[in-house]
């Protein structure tokens, strides 16, 4: 069995384009991400990769991290 575990970290700023009394308020957003992601397998696997000589290969525990941004765009509607 593999375990994959992510962790994400996110910030999103948000500008309304018109004043807080109007009954439609448009926005744009943008925001940064952060994410580190582990994959590691159970000794049960590894043992499984050791008896057909692919542990070396196949059998390591791996991280990778990435950055990532987002650009958005909507409306409020105040009822």
């Amino acid at each position: 069995m593999m375990n994959l575990k992510q962790n994400t970290g996110d910030l999103v700023l948000k500008a309304w384009l018109l004043d807080s009394d109007t009954m439609v308020r448009p926005f744009l957003t943008v925001g940064a991400a952060y994410s580190k992601n582990y994959l590691n397998y159970s000794s049960s696997v590894l043992r499984y990769l050791e008896q057909y000589g692919l542990k070396d290969r196949m059998g390591k525990d791996t991280d990778s991290s990435s950055y990532m941004g987002t650009a958005g765009a909507g409306v409020d509607v105040q009822l």
